[in-house]
């Protein structure tokens, strides 16, 4: 109560009805396949469409790279909804060569979409280590992913920022090029959630 904090952002809040909020922020996923998008426990969700007319923003994500048949449910579902897309853009920290051949690892909510952005970039993926989503990588699982490189023959090993910053492993250290990622929103809509946001103050 004495802080003079001005804004606190809270992850997955959408559902947590007891927790006080001033702007709810849904993000929808066009890359996933429609079966993500049924209740639980057959997809996702934990509450109906209708329960998104309670959100102040609804953002779409990665549509330069949707699943055209969600893309469309999607949109349908939100209809009468103010929303707004948004692109996913991606790059390396350093040059890689096209049509290299690259081992991939991750621990990421949805890999489909890593791979996807791989691809895009004429990457030809030798293979692909999946974690759960969050994982704290082991000092075992690191040397695992080493090892399965190596004798994978790939000429790099790849893996995105959310999964590099827990690695400690020295050959990863010095082998892996990691996928950047950057939200791409258009100048209009940009304006759009800065008013939204500065409403609340």
């Amino acid at each position: 109560k004495n802080s003079k904090i001005d804004l606190v952002l809270v992850d997955d809040g959408f559902s947590h009805r007891k927790l006080k909020r001033n702007l709810d922020i849904v993000l929808l996923d066009t890359t996933q396949n429609l079966q993500h998008y049924n209740l639980l426990p057959l997809g996702h969700l934990r509450e109906d469409f209708r329960s998104l007319n309670r959100a102040g923003l609804v953002i779409l994500t990665k549509v330069n790279q949707a699943n055209s048949g969600t893309l469309k449910f999607l949109k349908q579902k939100i209809n009468n909804l103010n929303f707004i897309e948004s692109d996913l853009l991606t790059n390396f920290d350093q040059n890689v060569s096209e049509n290299a051949k690259a081992f991939l690892f991750s621990g990421i909510a949805n890999p489909k979409s890593f791979e996807k952005s791989l691809i895009d970039q004429k990457i030809q993926i030798i293979d692909h280590l999946i974690f759960p989503d969050h994982r704290a990588y082991s000092s075992t699982d690191q040397n695992d992913i080493y090892q399965k490189f190596l004798k994978s023959k790939a000429e790099i090993i790849c893996t995105t920022a959310k999964d590099m910053i827990k690695i400690n492993h020295i050959g990863l250290l010095k082998s892996a090029q990691v996928l950047q990622a950057q939200i791409k929103i258009s100048p209009y809509e940009e304006v759009k959630i800065y008013e939204t946001i500065c409403a609340l103050f």
